[in-house]
Protein backbone atom coordinates (compact mmCIF):
# COMPACT_ATOMS: atom_id res chain seq x y z
CA UNK A 1 0.00 0.00 0.00
CA UNK A 2 1.13 3.51 -1.01
CA UNK A 3 1.41 6.48 1.60
CA UNK A 4 1.65 10.09 0.63
CA UNK A 5 3.97 12.25 2.66
CA UNK A 6 1.87 14.86 3.91
CA UNK A 7 2.11 17.78 6.66
CA UNK A 8 0.29 17.59 9.39
CA UNK A 9 -1.34 19.80 11.84
CA UNK A 10 0.91 21.71 13.92
CA UNK A 11 0.34 23.64 16.69
CA UNK A 12 2.68 25.48 19.04
CA UNK A 13 2.99 22.86 21.40
CA UNK A 14 5.48 20.03 20.76
CA UNK A 15 3.73 17.68 23.35
CA UNK A 16 0.48 18.01 21.52
CA UNK A 17 1.91 17.50 18.18
CA UNK A 18 3.55 14.62 19.16
CA UNK A 19 0.27 13.60 20.37
CA UNK A 20 -1.88 14.26 16.87
CA UNK A 21 1.09 12.07 15.09
CA UNK A 22 0.79 9.59 17.09
CA UNK A 23 -3.00 9.46 16.87
CA UNK A 24 -2.65 10.07 13.32
CA UNK A 25 -0.75 6.83 12.80
CA UNK A 26 -3.40 4.53 15.00
CA UNK A 27 -6.15 5.81 12.07
CA UNK A 28 -3.64 4.90 9.64
CA UNK A 29 -2.64 1.33 10.91
CA UNK A 30 -6.68 0.66 11.46
CA UNK A 31 -7.27 1.83 7.66
CA UNK A 32 -4.49 -0.22 5.90
CA UNK A 33 -6.21 -3.18 7.89
CA UNK A 34 -9.35 -3.16 6.97
CA UNK A 35 -8.48 -1.33 3.36
CA UNK A 36 -5.85 -4.33 2.86
CA UNK A 37 -4.24 -3.72 -0.88
CA UNK A 38 -5.44 0.03 -1.33
CA UNK A 39 -3.51 3.28 -2.10
CA UNK A 40 -4.00 5.57 1.21
CA UNK A 41 -3.33 9.42 0.60
CA UNK A 42 -3.91 11.94 3.23
CA UNK A 43 -3.93 15.92 3.26
CA UNK A 44 -4.39 18.16 6.68
CA UNK A 45 -6.44 21.26 7.06
CA UNK A 46 -4.79 23.13 9.90
CA UNK A 47 -7.36 23.44 12.18
CA UNK A 48 -10.08 22.44 10.36
CA UNK A 49 -9.16 18.41 10.40
CA UNK A 50 -7.06 15.59 8.39
CA UNK A 51 -8.12 14.20 5.18
CA UNK A 52 -7.77 9.87 4.29
CA UNK A 53 -8.45 8.95 0.79
CA UNK A 54 -8.40 5.24 -0.28
CA UNK A 55 -8.53 3.63 -3.56
CA UNK A 56 -8.25 0.66 -5.66
CA UNK A 57 -9.72 -0.22 -9.05
CA UNK A 58 -12.45 2.37 -9.05
CA UNK A 59 -13.06 2.33 -5.92
CA UNK A 60 -12.62 5.44 -3.41
CA UNK A 61 -13.47 5.62 -0.33
CA UNK A 62 -13.12 9.01 2.34
CA UNK A 63 -12.48 10.16 5.97
CA UNK A 64 -12.53 13.25 7.58
CA UNK A 65 -11.31 13.46 11.20
CA UNK A 66 -12.02 16.89 12.88
CA UNK A 67 -8.88 18.51 14.58
CA UNK A 68 -10.90 17.95 17.73
CA UNK A 69 -10.97 14.45 17.47
CA UNK A 70 -6.95 14.24 16.91
CA UNK A 71 -5.87 16.54 19.45
CA UNK A 72 -8.38 15.39 21.94
CA UNK A 73 -5.56 14.07 25.01
CA UNK A 74 -8.64 11.59 26.24
CA UNK A 75 -7.99 9.43 23.46
CA UNK A 76 -4.91 7.75 24.20
CA UNK A 77 -4.12 5.45 21.41
CA UNK A 78 -5.94 2.25 23.19
CA UNK A 79 -9.31 4.32 22.90
CA UNK A 80 -8.59 5.95 19.50
CA UNK A 81 -8.19 2.40 18.77
CA UNK A 82 -11.63 1.35 20.35
CA UNK A 83 -13.62 4.45 19.28
CA UNK A 84 -12.73 3.29 15.24
CA UNK A 85 -13.98 -0.06 16.07
CA UNK A 86 -16.81 0.99 17.87
CA UNK A 87 -18.41 3.72 15.34
CA UNK A 88 -17.24 1.07 12.68
CA UNK A 89 -15.80 3.82 10.72
CA UNK A 90 -14.51 1.44 8.15
CA UNK A 91 -17.83 0.23 7.81
CA UNK A 92 -19.51 3.62 7.36
CA UNK A 93 -16.88 4.70 4.93
CA UNK A 94 -18.00 1.82 2.28
CA UNK A 95 -21.53 3.28 2.71
CA UNK A 96 -21.02 6.40 1.31
CA UNK A 97 -18.07 5.67 -1.43
CA UNK A 98 -16.71 8.41 -3.18
CA UNK A 99 -17.78 11.04 -0.10
CA UNK A 100 -16.22 12.40 2.61
CA UNK A 101 -17.47 10.26 5.97
CA UNK A 102 -16.78 13.19 8.15
CA UNK A 103 -15.91 11.78 12.05
CA UNK A 104 -15.54 13.64 15.24
CA UNK A 105 -17.69 16.61 14.15
CA UNK A 106 -20.22 17.25 15.91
Amino acid sequence: MAVSSVPTLRSNNEDSDLHVQATLAVIRTYLHERFEGFEMTERSEGYMGHWFALGELGQRYKLAVASARLSDREYTAAKMRQALIHDRVAVRMTDTPGKDFFWGWG
